[in-house]
């Protein structure tokens, strides 16, 4: 999410996002079930968040626990529904990877392989 903040990166060329379960929400607000022992805690000073959403690009991640996310979003979205699935961009690559067992390898959606992390 770092490079798509500095604008080196179209948002449709990012590889690797944390599948995270909406599990509370409000007016404008959401949380899941993804913090900083999957996202990695890391937030440079120019990023707006702790990471991003591929599929709501003008929300923004605003706080992190150990286990879950604060998902801020502006005023005119609808906030997901409680269950949803969202595909977070972690701020740094490098962190969450080493901070989960397996990565899950899908193109368009399809499973290919599950890939163990010896880190």
């Amino acid at each position: 999410a770092q490079q798509w903040e500095l604008g080196t990166i179209d948002p449709a060329a990012i590889a690797l996002t944390a599948h995270a379960t909406v599990v509370s929400r409000r007016e404008g607000v959401a949380v899941v079930d993804a913090g900083s022992k999957i996202l990695g805690a890391d937030r440079a000073g120019y990023a707006s968040g702790y990471g991003r959403l591929l599929d709501f690009p003008d929300a923004r991640i605003t706080a992190l626990s150990e286990h879950h996310a604060t998902i801020t979003f502006p005023p005119d979205a609808v906030v997901p529904a409680l269950g949803t699935v969202l595909r977070v961009v972690p701020n740094h690559v490098c962190n969450a990877v080493n901070l989960v067992d397996e990565l899950v390898v899908e193109r368009e959606g399809s499973e290919l392989a599950v890939w163990r992390v010896a880190a």
